[in-house]
Order: structure tokens, then C-alpha cells, then sequence
């Protein structure tokens, strides 16, 4: 194997060498692993490289009215676009830094049975897509408190 066959293997399963046809958003973004969302500008503009003819408002529309796109923190506790239909699989990668989180709060002292509750109630509102402001509201309704948000650029807020 040589360094030119496995880089232009590399290029193309990125779709990199050559675009995907119109309408592949979804695979190129399962195939990629979703796209890097910390500015989402930059995870448009790497979908727009891989796709052909793919447009902003189809972009938009894909993360915005039809859900189809997901904005989600996964690997590295970063954000990635992933397609809505694979987000489990995605989020799942996260799942040992939630539950080493679980045994921090455990171990200082929280009551187990409220950390239960706070998770359920989390978990419920999963349910559904949902952005970060309805997942607060969805919450803390469920746990019968007032929602809060963090403040602007702090993960969980708007």
C-alpha cells in the first residue's frame, strides 16, 4: 500500500476526491462521522464541499423545520451536524463520560434517588427532537422546577 493509495482512499470515503451526488446529505454525514458544528458556518461549508449542488436553505431547512440534522455535542464533548435518524449512535460514544459524571455527583454526596429522577426526567424528554431551550423547559417541568439556562457559549444554553 502506498502513501498515494492511502491518501486518495482517505479522500474519497470523505468525499473529498469527487462530491456525493444532490440529495446524499444524510450519508455524507453518517459516512464523515457528522460535521464538526463548533461554528456552524464551517459545518455548512463542509457539507457543501462534500455534496453537490447542496444549498444553504436545504441545509437549513434540514437542521431547522425538518429535524432531519442534528446539532449535538458527541465525540470529543464537541458539536457535530449527525443525521437525526443516527443520533443514538453517535451520542452513545458519550455514554462512559455520563456515567463517570453520575459517580462524581454520587460520590459527593448527591442523594442517589434524585440523581434517578433528574436522569429520568432527561431521558424522557429524549423522546423527541428537541432544541436546548425546550430540553430545559421539558426538564424542568418534569422535575416541578423553574428552567434556567446557562449563559450564552456555556454547553446547554441557547
Amino acid at each position: 500500500m502506498t502513501r498515494r493509495k492511502v491518501t486518495a482512499f482517505r479522500l474519497s470515503r470523505q468525499h473529498l476526491l469527487r462530491r456525493a451526488p444532490r440529495g446524499s446529505m444524510m450519508t455524507v454525514l453518517a459516512d464523515i462521522a457528522g460535521a464538526q458544528a463548533q461554528i456552524v458556518s464551517a459545518a455548512k461549508m463542509s457539507l457543501w464541499a462534500r455534496v453537490e449542488g447542496l444549498g444553504l436553505e436545504e441545509i437549513n431547512a434540514a437542521i431547522g423545520a425538518s429535524r432531519t440534522v442534528a446539532r449535538t455535542a458527541c465525540m470529543r464533548s464537541t458539536l457535530h451536524l449527525v443525521p437525526s435518524s443516527k443520533i443514538a449512535v453517535f451520542v452513545r460514544g458519550t455514554a462512559k463520560r455520563a456515567e463517570r459524571d453520575v459517580r462524581w455527583l454520587l460520590n459527593k454526596g448527591a442523594d442517589p434517588a434524585e440523581v434517578d429522577r433528574v436522569l429520568s426526567a432527561v431521558l424522557d424528554a429524549f423522546a423527541q427532537p428537541l432544541t436546548r431551550r425546550e430540553l430545559v423547559d421539558a426538564v424542568a417541568a418534569a422535575l416541578g422546577v423553574e428552567p434556567t439556562m446557562s449563559p450564552p457559549g456555556v454547553l446547554g444554553s441557547t
